[in-house]
C-alpha cells in the first residue's frame, strides 16, 4: 500500500504552490498532479465527495455548499462569503475562516461527516 507524490510548482508572486490531488486508486489513496491550468484553490477535494450541501448535526441548520476547494457559506452564517478548504491527507482538511486555520477529519463513509477540532460536526444533506 504504497503512496505516490506528484506535484507540479508554479511560480506565483509571493511564492512556490505546489498543485497536486489526493485521488483513490487501485493501490489506495495517491496524489495526482493536477493540469497546470487548474489554481490550487480549485482542486477538488477528496475526489469531489465532499461537494454539495451540508449542516450542523447538532441543529441541523444549514452550514453552506462545498465545491471545488471551497465552501460557500449559507447566508444565515456568513453573508456572501466563501471560505477556501485545503485537503491536508486521505482524511484531514484545513478550512480558512476570518484569516485562522481550522482542522477538520472527513468521514467518507455511511453517512459523510466533517468533524472539526472544536467539535462540530457537519453532516451532508
Amino acid at each position: 500500500m504504497g503512496a505516490r507524490l506528484c506535484c507540479e510548482e508554479e511560480e506565483t508572486e509571493l511564492d512556490t504552490v505546489k498543485v497536486m490531488q489526493l485521488m483513490s486508486g487501485p493501490s489506495g489513496m495517491d496524489m495526482m498532479e493536477l493540469p497546470s491550468d487548474v489554481p490550487a484553490d480549485k482542486a477538488v477535494l477528496f475526489d469531489g465527495k465532499l461537494t454539495g450541501k451540508w449542516r450542523k448535526q447538532i441543529d441541523n441548520s444549514n452550514v453552506g455548499i462545498i465545491k471545488m476547494a471551497e465552501i460557500e457559506w449559507d447566508p444565515s452564517f456568513f453573508q456572501n462569503q466563501t471560505s477556501a478548504l485545503r485537503q491536508v491527507d486521505a482524511t484531514t482538511m484545513i478550512m480558512k475562516l476570518e484569516s485562522q486555520e481550522h482542522t477538520a477529519k472527513v468521514s467518507l463513509s455511511g453517512q459523510m461527516s466533517i468533524t472539526w477540532s472544536d467539535g462540530e460536526v457537519w453532516l451532508r444533506r
